[in-house]
């Protein structure tokens, strides 16, 4: 085994896909036991209106040592991005962030790369 993964996922829409908690805990496992890692149930956050990472924001007082994160898509996470740098230095313990979906794994500096050149060319298709 290679080690500890905190699975985590939300049940409401993330850039146009609704994916049943069920069907991304699935994913998850599959993605994590082939990948050599322990899986467990992932945490599901609560949404209340416009309040969406109440529960992720709240994992840096539960783990004190270096974990990866692991969530179905790294569209999950916001593109907003005051809001994603929050969420990156609150969870700045994690080794790595696993998004099997796109098949990434990657650095809370490579999640800043990713989400701005995304943002920069999201802004050139629309022009």
């Amino acid at each position: 085994m290679k080690g500890r993964v905190l699975t985590y996922s939300l049940p409401r829409p993330f850039f146009g896909l609704n994916i049943p908690i069920p069907v991304q805990s699935s994913f998850m496992r599959g993605y994590l036991v082939d990948a050599g890692y322990l899986f467990k149930l992932p945490l599901v956050e609560m949404v209340f209106s416009d309040s969406y990472y109440m529960l992720l924001m709240a994992l840096r007082e539960s783990h004190e040592e270096k974990i990866d994160i692991c969530m179905t898509s790294i569209m999950i996470l916001p593109l907003d991005k005051p809001e994603l740098l929050s969420i990156i230095v609150n969870l700045g313990k994690s080794k790595k962030w696993h998004f099997p979906l796109e098949g990434l794994v990657l650095s809370a500096a490579q999640i800043i790369d990713w989400a701005d050149n995304f943002i920069f060319y999201r802004k050139i298709k629309s022009t």
